[in-house]
């Protein structure tokens, strides 16, 4: 399977949410995805935020995250045998698992510029 930069970022994102390790670069790369590579974008502000976030477990805490995996582990486990678009839907899913999200956004300033192009994987209708 050709591995693509959207299949990349939901492998992340999957690592993410199942509470695995991954490094700083890796989500650095995942999260470029989202809001874009130019100046002033959100992960030049938040990604350690974020990465702290991660390796503390307030990704894979959520309450939806057990539904997640049940819905998704046949094509991440035990290998990753993800489309594209399948790959997109699952960051749809995954978007959607974030409820309790108070401790990253409570004394933060998160305020950034996104650039999204039309049929970019971060033009996602929310």
């Amino acid at each position: 399977m050709t591995s693509t930069p959207i299949i990349r970022h939901a492998n992340i994102a999957w690592k993410v949410f199942r509470g695995q390790p991954i490094t700083l670069a890796a989500l650095k790369e995942s999260m470029l995805r989202m809001s874009g590579d130019h100046h002033g974008n959100l992960t030049e502000r938040t990604g350690q935020l974020y990465f702290e976030q991660v390796a503390a477990g307030g990704f894979s805490s959520q309450p939806a995250v057990p539904a997640l995996i049940k819905k998704w582990k046949n094509l991440f486990e035990p290998v990753l045998r993800l489309s594209e678009n399948e790959a997109l839907r699952f960051l749809i899913d995954a978007g959607k698992c974030l409820e309790l999200m108070d401790d990253l956004f409570t004394d933060h300033s998160l305020s950034a510029v996104t650039k999204m192009v039309r049929g970019a994987s971060n033009d996602i209708a929310t």
